[in-house]
């Protein structure tokens, strides 16, 4: 179901995660002049807190749903596809000598992350 893209709550600017909710609603809304955000926050968990207290609306992700109870999580409304998403990247030189540790970092990452949100299928990579 719609959310009024008009209402939502956001992290306050300069942070990564907002410029792509606003990249989300820029691109679900028609006109160009499209910029009402009043409530702003610094923290992913902050928000959600003011969005749990005051009947907000706002956009997670995903990962940020793991510590939320039941009744938060019948609250919780799903993108259609193609679902938006965000991309991690771990960038270092080609002849780094510490590749092992790389990879355990690498590793350690990719164990924290369920299975089905590691695909790209179907999924708009959202610019930051």
């Amino acid at each position: 179901e719609d959310i009024d893209i008009e209402e939502i709550w956001v992290l306050n600017e300069g942070h990564c995660m907002r410029e792509q909710v606003l990249n989300i609603c820029q691109r679900r809304k028609s006109t160009k002049s499209f910029q009402h955000f009043e409530y702003n926050t610094g923290s992913v968990e902050t928000l959600k807190r003011m969005v749990d207290q005051n009947n907000g609306a706002t956009i997670l992700p995903e990962l940020a749903l793991a510590d939320m109870n039941d009744k938060q999580l019948d609250r919780v409304r799903y993108f259609k596809s193609p679902e938006p998403a965000r991309e991690v990247s771990l960038v270092i030189q080609r002849n780094f000598l510490k590749r092992r540790m790389i990879e355990a970092l690498k590793n350690e990452i990719l164990d924290f992350i369920p299975k089905r949100l590691r695909t790209k299928k179907k999924k708009e990579i959202m610019e930051i």
